[in-house]
């Protein structure tokens, strides 16, 4: 089932102390049934909940993207802290088009405030 977290709840999830941030990415996680694959941010800002999605799933790549980037950056340095660098990214996104192959992603998380056709949204997701 092609799994999409809304703008709401990735707002809730963006807005939670760090701490929390590992427990709200296990429960994300769990009630989307996502155990492995790919899983992108589409907003990543500074990268605390990519990294509490990698921490949470070991057996996830998570990809974040970002268009501003000065978040991307910070991003980056926040994932060169992490045990689970190794599977987490982040990059410039300025198009309208997601930089996947169709059916590829397999939990794709939109920040609030980004603009993403429901049809991209699909062509992506597995």
């Amino acid at each position: 089932m092609k799994q999409i977290l809304t703008s709401l709840a990735v707002s809730l999830l963006a807005s939670s102390p760090l701490f929390a941030l590992s427990d709200e990415a296990g429960r994300l996680l769990h009630s989307t049934s996502t155990t492995g694959g790919l899983v992108v941010l589409v907003g990543c800002t500074d990268g605390a909940l990519a990294g509490a999605i990698a921490e949470a799933g070991p057996s996830l790549v998570v990809h974040g993207l970002d268009r501003d980037g000065g978040k991307v950056q910070t991003a980056r340095r926040h994932f060169q802290s992490l045990g689970s660098a190794d599977r987490i990214s982040a990059d410039l996104w300025t198009g309208k088009n997601l930089p996947h192959a169709d059916n590829l992603v397999n939990l794709l998380v939109i920040d609030a405030g980004i603009k993403l056709s429901r049809k991209e949204a699909m062509r992506v997701l597995a």
